[in-house]
């Protein structure tokens, strides 16, 4: 399972991106993904996650606290 460390998330918008230990770009994740929290996903911390390769990109699912 990947692993990185969220860059932004914003809830009001629903989604934010992680930056992924391995591969150079981001991944997008949408609110409906995340798992797991006790409080709202903050920048800097660490995750681990599923992706799914839609057209647009790479997106997270199953994103979890590392």
């Amino acid at each position: 399972m990947p692993e990185g460390t969220i860059k932004w998330y914003d809830d009001n918008k629903g989604y934010g991106l992680i930056a992924p230990d391995k591969g150079d770009k981001d991944v997008i994740f949408r609110k409906n993904a995340v798992g797991g929290f006790t409080e709202t996903p903050a920048a800097g911390q660490r995750v681990t996650y599923d992706s799914i390769d839609p057209r647009r990109g790479t997106e997270a699912v199953e994103v979890r606290p590392a």
